[in-house]
């Protein structure tokens, strides 16, 4: 028994985004969760106190004893981003490797990150995720043919080539398949010697009807084939076959033996014997033989008369044609004419590119497909496109940046920057008598700053803490830029939502299949915990639900009876 969906922790959750709660962004809390470090106030002090100072020097009412020239602020945005300063994690900036985000507070340009992605409310975030899913569902469409792509090889044994690409453990063709023609026709044209032969191949084998098994093709064709099938439709006695048999000696050889190759004499000598007319016309009606060139039994044990196009086939011999069929894909074929059938509905492509033998797809095709849809040559998860907006891929790490620079303030490493930075907010704060002009003294100020930073970095190697602030400090930033780049590829339509309820009830209805992904549950958890820690309690149900359908899931595939929704 199954429940419908969604289920009554699912309309709890449907209610809550209908009214725009029960999801919020992370990016929100960055700001708050960052400054309750003293360090980490005093830079945005710092900040505040030279940009509160600026004036254009262009400008008549710039005064230089006390206002900062505007340039001078304005390199505040970008001050201390190269790693060799720390990447902007003594400074409080956007790294200088992730500045498609923006420049100045790098909490500031997360948030406005975000929040773009999270829009108005839960449902605009509703809406962009329904939006998402439709791009993950192509990528994890697309990722595993596109690995295999890189694996294919097209041609003779590997083992006689040097195919650096070949890989046994991935995806062979075979050697029935040379190129993109042969892959489309699954290599039933190395049957013939060109692809125009196919439909006279086909005939010959549909006329064959039910008298030889293809689904042991390498005795296809065999005379004893021919008698297990008179067998099968019990009809032996009224041809006198059975008779036949024991006259050659072969009352003792189970029928299911009668095709192997050591039996094809005394079968063919039995069948040779059999020379009534009515016999044979009985045998082609029961078997839906419609050969013509077969006017006696014995006929079927010549390979002309079998297979009267055979000029077409490559095989010159049945034994050849044996092996050919051995090498092909066959499925749950069993007789000749349903593989005829098969053959005459092939379709042949018209290609470009008979003689590409190294790929059916050409590197830089695969490359323009997966450099969109694919990211570090895995699919795209949701986390990819919009993590931290429930903060996948950066709380961790603002977690693990705000440990380390409380370590550093604690044990006193940044004593000295806190200092520098005081003397440029006091610096900034004085008004100056002329000569003095307060830019040239505010410009030392942040120098002196800047060769702290230098000093600072002089320690890592003997101070792990300081790599591990800077290293966190970058992921933030990098993970955002790395949505941005992903995003650009397509058009999630974020400045086209309407924030209608309908986006609610789709999003609802999507929960069960995205939280069978580990990483999208994750993304949804972020999500509903981000609400949470902001005081809505509405992301509780989100919460509640997105758990609910994975139990749900597990549970039904057990036949246990779930309790969460109405029952049918």
């Amino acid at each position: 028994m199954t429940i419908q969906s969604p289920s009554f922790n699912g309309i709890n959750a449907l209610a809550t985004l209908m009214n725009g709660t029960g999801l919020a962004n992370y990016g929100n809390t960055i700001g708050g969760k960052l400054s309750g470090n003293a360090y980490y106030a005093k830079i945005l002090e710092m900040f505040s106190a030279v940009r509160g100072q600026q004036t254009d020097p262009d400008n008549p009412a710039f005064d230089p004893q006390t206002d900062v020239a505007q340039n001078t602020a304005n390199l505040l945005a970008t001050l201390g981003n190269n790693r060799e300063f720390g990447s902007g994690a003594f400074t409080t900036v956007v790294p200088g490797t992730s500045t498609s985000i923006g420049t100045g507070h790098l909490h500031n340009a997360v948030q406005a990150h975000t929040s773009r992605l999270f829009g108005a409310n839960a449902l605009y975030m509703s809406q962009a995720i329904q939006n998402a899913t439709g791009i993950v569902s192509h990528s994890r469409n697309l990722q595993p043919i596109l690995a295999e792509s890189r694996n294919t090889f097209f041609g003779a044994d590997p083992a006689e080539n040097d195919v650096t690409a070949y890989n046994n453990a991935n995806f062979y063709l075979g050697n029935t398949i040379n190129n993109p023609i042969d892959m489309t026709l699954n290599g039933y044209n190395s049957l013939v010697t060109s692809n125009n032969g196919l439909q006279s191949a086909a005939n010959d084998f549909t006329a064959l009807g039910t008298a030889f098994n293809i689904s042991k093709p390498n005795t296809f064709g065999n005379p004893g084939q021919l008698c297990q099938a008179v067998a099968a439709l019990e009809f032996a006695s009224l041809i006198q076959l059975d008779v036949a048999l024991i006259n050659q000696g072969l009352a003792a050889v189970s029928i299911d033996d009668l095709d192997l190759p050591q039996y094809n004499q005394q079968c063919t000598a039995a069948l040779e014997s059999i020379t009534n007319q009515e016999a044979v016309r009985v045998t082609k009606d029961m078997l839906g033989i419609t050969n013509t060139q077969i006017v006696k039994l014995s006929d079927v044990t010549d390979f002309d008369k079998l297979f009267p196009n055979n000029t077409v086939l490559v095989a010159t011999t049945l034994e050849e044609l044996q092996q050919d069929l051995v090498a092909l894909e066959l499925g749950e074929f069993e007789t000749s004419a349903q593989f005829g059938t098969i053959l005459s509905t092939l379709l042949v492509p018209r290609m470009p590119s008979r003689g590409n033998e190294n790929r059916p797809v050409q590197g830089n095709n695969i490359d323009a497909v997966a450099d969109v849809y694919l990211f570090q040559n895995r699919s795209l998860d949701l986390s990819d496109i919009m993590g931290s907006v429930g903060g996948i891929g950066v709380a961790e790490s603002v977690d693990a940046y705000k440990t380390a620079i409380d370590k550093l303030y604690a044990e006193g490493t940044l004593t000295a920057l806190h200092n520098a930075a005081q003397e440029v907010i006091d610096a900034a704060g004085a008004t100056y008598s002329s000569p003095n002009v307060k830019n040239t003294f505010v410009v030392a100020r942040l120098d002196d700053f800047t060769a702290e930073l230098v000093s600072l970095h002089s320690k890592e190697n003997i101070n792990s803490t300081i790599t591990d602030a800077v290293v966190a400090w970058e992921t933030i930033a990098a993970k955002c830029a790395t949505e941005k780049s992903i995003e650009a590829k397509f058009n999630l339509f974020l400045n086209e939502r309407t924030g209608e309820s309908n986006f609610a009830v789709g999003f609802i209805s999507s929960v069960e299949r995205m939280a069978q992904n580990a990483n999208d549950r994750a993304f949804l958890y972020g999500l509903a915990n981000a609400a949470i820690n902001a005081g809505d309690s509405t992301g509780e149900y989100v919460h509640a639900y997105t758990s609910e359908v994975v139990n749900y899931n597990n549970l039904v595939n057990n036949q246990v009876r779930f309790s969460g929704g109405v029952q049918r």
